[in-house]
């Protein structure tokens, strides 16, 4: 393996703008005017966070994506090539996917989010698929990342038929909508979010039954975070506090999960290790405002990340 982990991350590039709520302004109040934080554009959604913090972790990354012939797309463009993805990217007269996050006073997010792409977009295979493939004297990515908008199930198809390691991102996905079944069963490595799970166990059990996965990983915010491996017992790791940081803003916190995890597995660790890592990178992330504009780097990761037993 090179020292430069290779990863490809399908879909899921898109512009956010975060506003602060300030203390006492949440629940919304019925009124014409809220005074809040109103931060500027930046680069988010769940293929640009798990993306960034690859990079931050000294990975190769490429990020392959549909976006619009339009300033939010430029600025996505403009974004991964400056912070060290390699962006391939075809537009669509849609436009660029875009949120508004509503962050409340503890650091939890509602996110107003825009897919702009209509429904039964299909871009061409070829986006993705030189991607997957090793050209000499390049070999192909270690890990492909394929995130859960609707033309992306394909990639994730092409990914294992290639016998690539495949993860995705479920989000809040309540172990019923149909959307995210085909992800769910198709990746080695799954992770979701617990905000709408009564019963994680249940998922992982579901995941293993029907899909391919060797592990389901389900984040749990403060709660921390469960690791189930098939044919083992679950793993609880705690969340965590690096060097006492505050949970300010937790949007792009999952992408961090996710990177961190599939970074270090990818280079050897166990799922207990890669956890620890993850819950780290995560914390470091939701300790600063705004999505991804602070992610953690290896040396940070190394010196911070717990020893021992999860």
């Amino acid at each position: 393996m090179s020292e430069r982990t290779r990863v490809v991350v399908v879909g899921g590039f898109g512009v956010d703008v975060n506003v602060a709520l300030h203390d006492g302004a949440w629940p919304l109040p019925d009124v014409d005017t809220v005074f809040a934080h109103v931060g500027d554009l930046s680069l988010g959604h769940a293929g640009s966070g798990v993306a960034l913090q690859a990079a931050a972790l000294g990975c190769d990354v490429v990020g392959a994506d549909v976006v619009g012939d339009d300033e939010h797309g430029r600025f996505v463009r403009r974004e991964l090539d400056r912070r060290g993805v390699c962006p391939v990217l075809v537009t669509d007269p849609s436009g660029t996917r875009r949120s508004v996050n509503l962050v409340r006073p503890d650091g939890r997010r509602l996110s107003l989010h825009d897919p702009r792409h209509p429904g039964g977009l299909t871009p061409d295979p070829d986006l993705w698929r030189p991607l997957l493939d090793a050209t000499a004297p390049a070999p192909g990515p270690e890990w492909v990342h394929v995130v859960i908008v609707d033309w992306a199930r394909a990639a994730l198809r092409d990914a294992r038929e290639r016998g690539l390691l495949t993860s995705t991102d479920l989000q809040d996905w309540d172990g019923r909508r149909e959307h995210h079944r085909d992800f769910a069963y198709g990746a080695d490595i799954v992770f979701c979010s617990g905000t709408n799970l009564s019963d994680p166990a249940a998922l992982a059990e579901d995941v293993f039954a029907r899909g391919v996965a060797r592990a389901v990983v389900v984040t749990r915010g403060a709660a921390g975070a469960v690791v189930f491996a098939r044919g083992r017992e679950p793993l609880h790791v705690p969340a965590v506090t690096p060097q006492g940081r505050a949970i300010v803003d937790t949007n792009g916190a999952g992408d961090a999960f996710c990177a961190a995890f599939m970074t270090a597995s990818v280079r050897g660790a166990d799922d207990a290790q890669a956890a620890r890592r993850a819950a780290v990178a995560a914390a470091w992330s939701a300790s600063f405002r705004g999505t991804n504009e602070h992610l953690i780097t290896g040396a940070d990761l190394d010196r911070l990340t717990p020893q021992g037993p999860a």
